[in-house]
This record gives C-alpha cells, sequence and structure tokens, in this order.
C-alpha cells in the first residue's frame, strides 16, 4: 500500500499508512525482514517529496542500521545522499553517493551518478564564489576540478540509458551545430528513457557553462560554451514537451542575449518557443518579459513594446515580480525611444533626442516620480537643455523637478548643488539664494544628510552669503559668514580667507566700520601667510578706507609698496 500511494504520488497517504502499520509495531519480530525495509524505504521517499528531509534522512538511517545487503541498502544510501543535498551539505553527500554508486542496479547507478554530479556542480559554484571574492586561485582550481567531476558523473549516468554514450559523443561534446543536426532518429527517441535523458543532458549542458565560467577566471578569457548550447537546443529538438527543456533554454536565453546581436536574435527565439509551447509553464511570463528585453537591446521599441504587453494580457496571474519587471520594461522601453547616447569626454550620457521627446519624458517622470527610471527622464531633459540647447535656466529648473520629486536620495544633494551652481552661473542670485537655503534646511541641518556630505553642507552657509552680499542683504549676509565661520576646525586657510574678507566687507557695507577693520586685518595677516596677492591687496585697500588716522592711513601705504601692492 505505501509503495503504490508512493508511486500515484500521494505522499501524505504513503506516510500515513506506513505511520500507523510503525506505531502499531514498536518492537516487531519482522525487523530484519526485506518487506518492512520496503515500507521504511517507502515511507522515507515520501517524506523526501514532502521536503521533510531531516526526517526522511533519519529513516535512510534506520534501513541502513538493520539491513546489510539487498537493493534497498543502495536505494537508502542514495537517498541519505539525497535529503543532505537537499539541505546544501554537498560534502557528506558525496560521501554516501559514492558509497551507492557501488551498487550496479541501473536505478540506484542513475540516482547516484545524478546525485553525485549536483554536489560536485554546487561544491564548484562555491569554490568559484570564494575564489573570485577572497582572489584565491587554489580556490578556483578546486572549482575547475569539482565540475569536470560533476561532468563525468552526469556521462557516465547517460551511458547507463540506452543510446547515452552517442548523445554524449555524437551531439553534446561536438561544435555548435544546427537544430536539425541534433535530431535523434524516430526509432531511438520511441526507445530512450525520458524520465532519465533530459535530466542528464541538462545537467551536462550547465555544467559545461559553469566550466566556461572557471575558465573565464583561470584563463582571463571566456568562449561561448558549444556544449552548453547543444545540450540544451538538443533537449529542444528532441524533448519539447519535457520539464527540463523549458528551464534549459531559459537559462541559454539568459547567456545569449548579452553576447552580439546574432546571439540576443538567438535567444529570442529561445524564449518564444517557451511561451509557444509552454505556455503554462512557470517560466512562460518570464521569457515573455524577456522578449521585451531583448527588443529594448535592439533597438526595436515598438516591438518591445508590444511584448511586454504581453505580459499583461497572456500572464495576468503572473507573479508580483514578473508583473514588476514587465512594468520596469516599459519603463526602459519609454527611456531608451526617447534617448540616445552623447559622449562627454570619456562620459557617455543619456540625452533627450529632441523637444519631442523632452516632452514625452516630462509626462512620464511626472506619472512615476522617484523612481529611478524618472530620475533618468529628468537626466537626459536636463542634459538636453545644458548641452543641446545652451538654455542655462531650463537645465537648472530640470534639476529641481528632479530633487523636488525624489528629496530623500544622496544623489538628490549632488542635484540641488548643481541647480544652485547654475542659477550663480546666469546671475540668477535669488534663484540660487532659494537653492541654497533649501539645501541647507533639508541636508545641512539634519545630521543624516550632514553626515553623508559635511563638506557641502557647510558650503551652503558660505554660498548663501555671497547670494545674500549679490542681493545687498549685507545683515543677512553676516549672519550667514559668521555660521560658516563656526566650522573653521573643517575648513582650509584659504576657505576662511574669502569668507573673513565677504564678512568684513558685508560689515563695511551696513557702516560698521570698527568690525570691518577687525576683519580686514584678520584677512590681512592670513593672506601674508598664504601668499594671496588679491586678498592681501583688498584688505589694505579697504584698511587705508577705515583708518582713522593720518599716521594708520601711512603705514598701511607704505606696506602696500612693500608687497608691491602700489609704487613706491
Amino acid at each position: 500500500a505505501v509503495l503504490s500511494y508512493l508511486a500515484a504520488k500521494d505522499w501524505d497517504r504513503a506516510i500515513a499508512v506506513a505511520n500507523t502499520y510503525l506505531k502499531s509495531h514498536p518492537k516487531p519480530k519482522e525487523i530484519n525482514k526485506p518487506w518492512r525495509a520496503w515500507l521504511l524505504y517507502g515511507l522515507a521517499e515520501a517524506l523526501y517529496y514532502s521536503y521533510r528531509f531531516p526526517e526522511a534522512e533519519n529513516i535512510y538511517r534506520d534501513i541502513l542500521q538493520n539491513f546489510k545487503e539487498g537493493k534497498v541498502v543502495g536505494y537508502a544510501l542514495a537517498g541519505i545522499g539525497w535529503t543532505l543535498l537537499n539541505q546544501g551539505n554537498y560534502e557528506d553527500a558525496v560521501k554516501e553517493l559514492e558509497a551507492a554508486v557501488s551498487y550496479k542496479d541501473k536505478i540506484i547507478q542513475l540516482q547516484s551518478r545524478a546525485g553525485l554530479g549536483i554536489a560536485y556542480f554546487n561544491l564548484a559554484d562555491q569554490n568559484l564564489s570564494q575564489g573570485i571574492k577572497e582572489k584565491n586561485s587554489d580556490k578556483v582550481y578546486e572549482a575547475d576540478k569539482n565540475i569536470n567531476k560533476a561532468i563525468i558523473n552526469f556521462e557516465r549516468g547517460l551511458s547507463y540509458l540506452y543510446y547515452g554514450d552517442t548523445i554524449v559523443n555524437n551531439f553534446i561534446e561536438q561544435g555548435l551545430k544546427d537544430e536539425k543536426s541534433l535530431k535523434l532518429p524516430d526509432r531511438v527517441l520511441k526507445m530512450i528513457d525520458t524520465a532519465w535523458v533530459p535530466r542528464f543532458v541538462y545537467y551536462i549542458g550547465k555544467s559545461y557553462h559553469q566550466w566556461g565560467r572557471i575558465s573565464k577566471v583561470l584563463e582571463k578569457k571566456y568562449s561561448f560554451n558549444p556544449q552548453f548550447y547543444n545540450s540544451m537546443v538538443f533537449l529542444k529538438v528532441n524533448f519539447p514537451k519535457n520539464e527540463y527543456t523549458p528551464k534549459g533554454l531559459y537559462e541559454l536565453g539568459e547567456i545569449l542575449k548579452k553576447g552580439p546581436k546574432n546571439f540576443k536574435k538567438m535567444a529570442l527565439g529561445l524564449f518564444r518557443w517557451i511561451v509557444k509551447n509552454h505556455p503554462s509553464n512557470p517560466l512562460a511570463p518570464s521569457a515573455q518579459c524577456r522578449i521585451g528585453e531583448i527588443f529594448n537591446m535592439l533597438g526595436q521599441y515598438d516591438s518591445a513594446y508590444v511584448a511586454y504587453n504581453e505580459v499583461f494580457i497572456q500572464f495576468p496571474s503572473a507573479e508580483e515580480i514578473v508583473i514588476q519587471d514587465a512594468k520596469e520594461g516599459l519603463y526602459e522601453n519609454m527611456i531608451l525611444k526617447n534617448t540616445t547616447i552623447y559622449q562627454v569626454g570619456n562620459r557617455e550620457i543619456e540625452i533627450a533626442r529632441d523637444s519631442i521627446a523632452v516632452e514625452e519624458l516630462d509626462k512620464f517622470a511626472s506619472t512615476y516620480p522617484g523612481s529611478e527610471h524618472s530620475q533618468r527622464a529628468r537626466l537626459a531633459n536636463y542634459y538636453y537643455y545644458l548641452l543641446i540647447k545652451k538654455d542655462t535656466l531650463r537645465a537648472a529648473e530640470e534639476l529641481l523637478k528632479l530633487v523636488t520629486e525624489w528629496p530623500d536620495n544622496e544623489r538628490s544633494m549632488l542635484f540641488m548643488w548643481q541647480a544652485a551652481f547654475l542659477y550663480r552661473k546666469i546671475n540668477k542670485w535669488k534663484d540660487a539664494l532659494e537653492v541654497y537655503e533649501r539645501f541647507r534646511d533639508f541636508y545641512a541641518k539634519n545630521q543624516k544628510w550632514f553626515a553623508k556630505d559635511p563638506k557641502k553642507c557647510i558650503q551652503s552657509y558660505y554660498w548663501i552669503g555671497v547670494c545674500r552680499m549679490e542681493l545687498n542683504e549685507y545683515k543677512k549676509a553676516i549672519e550667514a559668514f559668521g555660521k560658516y565661520l563656526t566650522y573653521k576646525d573643517s575648513l582650509n586657510p584659504q576657505d576662511i580667507l574669502d569668507a573673513t574678507i565677504n564678512l568684513a566687507l558685508s560689515y563695511r557695507n551696513v557702516g560698521n566700520r570698527e568690525k570691518a577693520r577687525l576683519y580686514f586685518k584678520q584677512a590681512k595677516k592670513m593672506a601674508i601667510d598664504l601668499g594671496d596677492k588679491w586678498a592681501l591687496g583688498i584688505s589694505i585697500k579697504s584698511l587705508i578706507e577705515l583708518a582713522t588716522s593720518e599716521e594708520e592711513k601711512q603705514k598701511l601705504l607704505q606696506e602696500a609698496a612693500q608687497y608691491g601692492l602700489i609704487r613706491k
């Protein structure tokens, strides 16, 4: 009964029947009887397929404890290996599966070889990741050894099946082939074990691709692996309805889409095939997204738009992650079809194609404010105004739109700072002041943001002072420069000198001659120390104008002559 339920994939009933018997016979006389071993095996398998791996492992080990020979022991060893494999314990899984390989039973061999291949594959993946992260070549060489062991085990497993050796030698290990040359004769297909052959071919292909990744690290070069391609297309040609076929083709397509144009077109064909032939497969909605993505890559934006919208039409119940993927694809489509690449020195930047594109991008950014794509849209318009139209005012306005839509973001600090600079560049001092004060209030006065870029936060007070001076608002300029100079410990001497001169000028302009003289004297001393002739000149000239006696004035004139500021 247990084995019958197992064959029917009714795991719950198999577990229930087995447990009913075992609970009613806690110390059975038949403990060493073969039929009891098979009952335990059926229970362990049902637990395994119910993803209850630790429980399954315990039952498999019960079999080993009470039975020393027979096929059931080999099955139990393979079962332990697979439970360990599914728990990520690959090294211990290898030990158990290597023991199971000694059994000549065909099914045990197939299970063991498949398990060993997957274990070595995952060990290779771990080794490769560690090797790259730690820059440890020994780990990468270990990955190379393990992936070779994976391939050997998968190919040996395949060799136990009818026509397996031929599949490896004539189809998988050859160079890139066209689809027709990968087709098996119909008479062979009728006799092939479709439960195992596609599985081994799929994993052989994955392993060859992994081998290519390892070779890239070891040899500093990468070429597309023909065995990877052959394996997956072999599945498409010979086992179009098998569960491993869409899986393998999807993975192949993901690699091909990263290649040159002809590879992208090959990937496009694979994803279309998945959608057409396996529409109910969980990968089909994602495959439809990849179709849109590749059309975007190829510059066929109208086709990409249609492809992404097909996700919502054909797969309305797709997982949220896929729906979001399609939405992101449409956003990307909007950006790509309305922008072009503009070279600025060594940089490539996205820039709006024309005035119509500017309108489209503005509409898009207003509809989806705060997203990464809306930021790209705003920046494309900003660069269009700045570099193509030479309209500095509109460029600054675009940056401020971006900041308004995305204030709580580190890059917005840069955007706001740049907008203020552009206003200063065209003498829009009132606008520049508003932006600097906004910067001060949102960033400089907030400890979290101040810590992100303290230099700009401190500098904002300086530029507020400069803007106030340009607007003849000297009292408020004095406040700003005074605040700026409270950060003396974070400023370099030149910054302090510049602010001190501006502070002195502001005091002079509000009629506070005493404070003006005080700060010009400080500025004069700093200018001498720094060798700043311009600052020294303005300081001495101002002090001459502010002198309280003829004697002081003459002394300053002598200093001016001494430093070459006037003729003696």
